[in-house]
């Protein structure tokens, strides 16, 4: 790992550099679909109708999640920042209340973030994105298919952990930062990233609960300048969800294969996330470069 203060290879202007970042993950994306392309290869677009397993579908997700999320950060920050990967701030450390604090308010984002696509979902007449958003949930409940721990668990590491530190390097670690150099406001960071977070996933009736899910993230990095507790939140997001497609399915007649998220419960697990992000706010230090 590079010491802080190492030359930079590139001087780029912050609003180049943002640019740069979004550029370089599409051109990965568009290679990862070139090589899908390729008879031996794909298994990367492995999904319901392909004839590949859910553990191939799995690792396809995880290895789109490292080429097109990982490897662009990593050449970024490698290129551009002087301090190299210390500008990620993934090596700072913070108390274990903000760690705490990261877990609750996104396992309480999944609550909220149902809600608002539930919400929006049903103002959706258009059939073509209801066709779009029917295809995609058959996408993720083959993917999440567990009928054991084993899958329980490779689940967890290739749809829960392995997105959670690619995404949160690439979009908090590197637009973020980048972004607030760019806009000179680190709230205005935040919701950029956050909208570029939510388009970049593709999903257009899903668009405002991940610009939301989004923001909390960026808020918890913003707040706590460790981006160690977006990451853990991200995976506890990931994990929560997963934990309970995994009960569900085990237990079809049981209490989460019939719960519905209230609309109130959401809005209350809402309102406790601002609670709780405003107690980050006046207990923990900024990021300086914000």
């Amino acid at each position: 790992m590079e010491q802080e203060g190492s030359p930079r290879f590139f001087n780029l202007t912050p609003g180049f550099q943002v640019w740069l970042l979004i550029i370089l993950n599409f051109a990965a994306g568009g290679i990862i679909q070139l090589l899908s392309g390729v008879a031996s290869l794909q298994w990367l677009n492995a999904g319901p109708d392909s004839g590949h397993s859910v553990l191939t579908g799995r690792m396809a997700i995880a290895l789109y999640s490292c080429i097109a999320f990982l490897l662009p950060i990593l050449v970024f920050a490698n290129a551009i920042p002087a301090e190299r990967f210390y500008w990620l701030k993934l090596h700072q450390k913070t108390s274990l209340t903000n760690y705490l604090i990261g877990a609750v308010v996104m396992i309480l984002g999944v609550f909220s973030v149902d809600v608002v696509y539930n919400l929006i979902k049903a103002q959706v007449t258009m059939p073509e994105l209801l066709e779009y958003e029917k295809l995609t949930a058959a996408y993720s409940d083959w993917l999440l298919k567990m009928p054991d721990m084993g899958n329980l668990f490779t689940a967890l590491l290739f749809n829960a952990l392995v997105p959670a530190v690619t995404e949160e390097l690439f979009f908090r670690g590197g637009v973020q930062q980048a972004s607030a150099g760019w806009l000179r406001n680190g709230h205005a960071a935040v919701w950029f990233t956050a909208i570029v977070f939510s388009f970049i996933h593709f999903d257009i009736i899903g668009f405002p609960a991940r610009v939301l899910m989004g923001a909390t993230l960026g808020y918890l990095f913003y707040f706590t300048g460790s981006l160690q507790v977006s990451v853990l939140a991200h995976f506890c997001f990931n994990a929560f969800t997963i934990i309970v497609s995994y009960l569900e399915q085990q237990n079809p007649s049981g209490f989460w294969a019939s719960f519905k998220v209230p609309t109130v419960v959401g809005f209350v697990a809402l309102g406790v996330i601002v609670l709780l992000l405003y107690v980050l706010f006046r207990n923990s230090r900024k990021i300086p470069s914000l």
